[in-house]
């Protein structure tokens, strides 16, 4: 290890990593100080996300883009995984583009607010953590839920989308819903959840899905 840090040094060091975390520089440099990273967030070469979690601005500022922000959710708190709003909308199944990233995740429910947006992320029970993929971004990997875990968390935690005029208000673009969502795969998530109500509302929607009067 080495007590003394430059940006040169840090850099050089971290160039590759497209998320830096303060556990990352302490395995490298013993003693570096919070005035340094300070110093380089205000210069903009470091982009705080989250306590002790920061955006290498200085090598990957061009690549900030939606994947790039998945990784950036699942890094600032963690753990979770993008699901809900941004999940929808990045199958396509929602039109609107989402104004922050949406994710859930077993810690109280959050919201973080740094230079990079909003992160929203809604809590859940550990026994709910499950169904979500791994996926592949410039050599890094970002949680985000399945298409049809996505849809099962966001009824879940929106209990009040529970009759036609609200499954309207969604806005599901039913075409692409009936090609990339398996009903079976999502009835037995569904019944993962242990939730009577939860079962109803997720009957009830796939009814409005599969009636061709609802369009």
């Amino acid at each position: 290890m080495r007590n003394k840090i430059t940006f040169n040094d840090f850099i050089s060091t971290f160039k590759d990593s497209l998320i830096i975390t303060t556990s990352d520089i302490k395995k490298v440099f013993r003693a570096i100080s919070p005035d340094s990273t300070h110093l380089w967030n205000k210069k903009g070469y470091l982009t705080r996300v989250g306590k002790g979690i920061y955006f290498n601005s200085y090598f990957f500022k061009d690549q900030l883009n939606e994947q790039a922000l998945f990784l950036i959710a699942n890094k600032a708190y963690s753990p979770s995984y993008v699901s809900l709003e941004s999940a929808l909308n990045y199958y396509g199944l929602i039109p609107e583009a989402v104004a922050n990233i949406t994710s859930v995740t077993t810690r109280k429910t959050n919201t973080i607010n740094y230079d990079l947006g909003e992160f929203i992320y809604k809590s859940i029970k550990p026994s709910l953590m499950f169904g979500f993929n791994l996926i592949s971004y410039n050599n890094f990997t970002y949680k985000i839920a399945t298409v049809e875990k996505a849809l099962v968390d966001f009824l879940y935690l929106n209990p009040s989308i529970n009759n036609i005029n609200s499954f309207h208000e969604l806005r599901i673009n039913q075409p692409v819903f009936k090609e990339i969502i398996d009903q079976k795969t999502l009835l037995e998530i569904t019944k993962r959840f242990q939730t009577k109500s939860l079962t109803v509302r997720v009957l009830n929607f796939l009814q409005f899905i599969n009636d061709d009067k609802s369009r």
